[in-house]
């Protein structure tokens, strides 16, 4: 193609230029209305088209069709405009950075003598565009800074309360993709889209998958930065707010719970796709892919209960588990600023990603009063040696003999020399003074709480202790309140 000169001539038009870049600009919009149009009926293949090729307007006539009728861009001409002095005309526009014109081969079967022929090709530039919507009036306000186009932010929004359900294959067959109502130059914006870098970190991920109509964790975090500034910019869109409710943060605490309490007992079918899961590689499954592979050749259990065995697969279907229930019980805004919020944080008021958390976390609960340890994976014992050291200082800094040990993050059951190093930090710490009982909740134990019971007898005095195994820490907490 012909380059946009260095020093463009300034962009005064006499009237036949204007007429010819009118035009011109009259007909790409027509050709962009219809490719919007085939991607609104699922022509999705047809759609994908590179804008360089379908922008490309061939100027004459065309020799291998009957009677050589004119195309397209001659046809939008006035005829009294048709003359010798037509090429001039498209390279006077050229000269200015208005269009681009360069000749391209026609080819075409069936002829015995001549098979190809060759036409001038006219596109449009973008300041040929915005020429000709300043001839015709059309002239577009600058976009404020992190202010979206509307169409493009009513695009994220729908994304962003798209059902984890309707999350379909956008490329299925040449007519059956869907576009969940999105305009086909819109959902091209979107997958263009790739910020070089996202809350500091270099990135390669685009905001839309290029296979279901769903958002990535980038696109996720596209729409958090973009919110506030869009939502002021275009109040008739209805934009869900990405940040999670106390009341939502409760429900997705009480629904991992719950799926933890079915972990043997799940609802009808979860086991099912769980398992079928695992035979595709684009499912997640919080599995590397020897772990996949080694777990499948070993087969899979026929209930939920064995997995007892396979502490590796066992955490990948309590993984699965809590997302499937959640899926069903959040709404589709919910979900996603779940998702969100699974990968970022708030730290003093902007967003970054989440740091890794350390094995094991120790903290007083002031509202519970209560000292809760939770153990994020499998600890090396100088872990476990510093957390209880933090569990002494925190139960006897608040005179607290209530302690909650949470295992629902552990990958595997701790081992029998580990148990008996936590048993015995336990038994140092003591009862603090203030202290009428020492009441030990212990949530998703693994392994379960029969196979502490030893350990603790020898390690703990069997008068002024009291131990109980819970599946989430709700009832945890209601049990050591009650006690108290």
């Amino acid at each position: 193609m012909r380059p946009t000169p260095a020093n463009p001539a300034p962009l005064v038009l006499n009237d036949r230029q204007r007429l010819y870049l009118l035009a011109a600009y009259q007909l790409d919009q027509q050709i962009e209305l219809q490719r919007r149009r085939n991607f609104a009926r699922g022509l999705v293949d047809d759609a994908r088209t590179p804008a360089a090729e379908w922008r490309a307007m061939p100027y004459g006539r065309w020799q291998h069709k009957l009677g050589q009728p004119p195309t397209p861009l001659r046809e939008a001409l006035d005829p009294k405009l048709i003359s010798p002095g037509t090429g001039s005309t498209w390279k006077a526009l050229a000269e200015r950075g208005l269009v681009e014109v360069d000749e391209r081969t026609i080819q075409f079967p069936g002829m015995l003598l001549r098979e190809q022929y060759e036409l001038p090709h006219v596109s449009l530039t973008r300041a040929g565009r915005k020429l000709a919507r300043e001839l015709l009036g059309e002239v577009r306000e600058s976009a404020k800074p992190g202010v979206l186009a509307p169409d493009t932010w009513r695009a994220l929004v729908r994304l962003w309360e798209w059902s984890p359900a309707q999350e379909r294959y956008l490329l299925a067959d040449g007519n059956g993709g869907t576009t969940a109502g999105i305009a086909w130059e819109v959902w091209q914006r979107l997958e263009r889209l790739q910020p070089q870098r996202v809350l500091g970190r270099r990135n390669q991920e685009g905001l839309v998958e290029n296979q279901y109509i769903r958002l990535t964790t980038v696109g996720r975090i596209y729409y958090l930065l973009h919110w506030a500034a869009n939502c002021q910019a275009h109040p008739a869109i209805a934009a869900p707010d990405p940040h999670l409710s106390p009341e939502a943060t409760q429900r997705i605490q009480d629904l991992a719970e719950a799926a933890d309490a079915q972990l043997d007992q799940p609802p009808p079918g979860a086991y099912d796709r769980w398992q079928a899961n695992l035979h595709h590689p684009r499912y997640a499954t919080r599995l590397e892919p020897h772990e996949r592979q080694r777990e499948l050749s070993r087969g899979l259990p026929a209930a939920p209960a064995e997995l007892l065995a396979r502490p590796t697969l066992r955490t990948s279907w309590r993984h699965f588990l809590q997302e499937y229930l959640l899926r069903q019980q959040l709404t589709p805004a919910e979900w996603s600023s779940y998702q969100l919020w699974s990968h970022v944080r708030l730290e003093k008021g902007r967003p970054g990603w989440l740091a890794s958390t350390p094995v094991i976390s120790v903290e007083y609960r002031a509202a519970e009063q209560v000292v809760r340890l939770y153990f994020n994976d499998y600890p090396k014992a100088s872990e476990l040696a510093a957390a209880l050291s933090q569990l002494h200082q925190l139960a006897h800094q608040h005179d607290c003999g209530r302690w909650l040990l949470s295992f629902r993050g552990v990958s595997q059951p701790l081992r029998p020399p580990l148990r008996q190093r936590l048993v015995a930090g336990l038994a140092r710490t003591g009862r603090p003074a203030g202290a009428i009982t020492l009441l030990l909740a212990l949530v998703a134990a693994q392994p379960p709480l029969d196979e502490w019971k030893a350990d603790l007898a020898q390690q703990l005095p069997a008068e002024g202790v009291a131990w109980a195994e819970f599946a989430g820490e709700t009832t945890a907490y209601a049990w050591l309140a009650l006690l108290d």
